[in-house]
């Protein structure tokens, strides 16, 4: 490899020194030599920069497939929660309508008051906060105050 180098050292000298960058054959070499070495340190960087690129793509693949993974795994959740609530709307609608039943006590209650009411046998008096009286019974002056009362 080092004679491929010399090698090409030596032709770019040559051209150089042809085409007047360089005056003599020294100045030539070290001129070809720098611009070889520019060359490899560009191609260095330019590797260097690859394999970052590559890193940076790689990281990037790894962190989509596993967004991606997560994803998949709340849709697939999702689904069979739906599917859950499906079948359990599905199960309701299969069942006949239960009807509601107080508890035993309060139905005691209730019929016992009932009897109570009846062996009284009195008739409940309209009272004016249930509501038998009309707007034109009271006026609305009676109920609210409007400034200066005049006696």
């Amino acid at each position: 490899m080092d004679t491929d180098k010399s090698q090409e050292a030596s032709l770019l000298a040559e051209t150089l020194r042809k085409n007047g960058i360089a005056c003599c054959s020294t100045e030539a070499m070290e001129k070809a030599n720098q611009i070889i070495h520019k060359t490899e340190k560009k191609e260095i960087e330019e590797d260097k920069l690859q394999l970052l690129e590559q890193k940076y793509r790689s990281l990037l693949e790894q962190n989509n497939n596993k967004v991606v993974n997560e994803i998949n795994n709340v849709k697939d959740t999702l689904n069979s929660v739906i599917k859950e609530i499906n079948s359990i709307k599905r199960d309701i609608s299969q069942q006949p309508p239960v009807a509601i039943q107080e508890p035993a006590e309060s139905q005691a209650k209730a019929e016992v008051q009932q009897k109570m009411d009846e062996v009284k046998g009195e008739k409940k008096e309209s009272h004016p906060r249930q509501g038998t009286f009309g707007p034109e019974d009271v006026s609305i002056e009676k109920m609210f105050y409007f400034g200066k009362k005049e006696d």
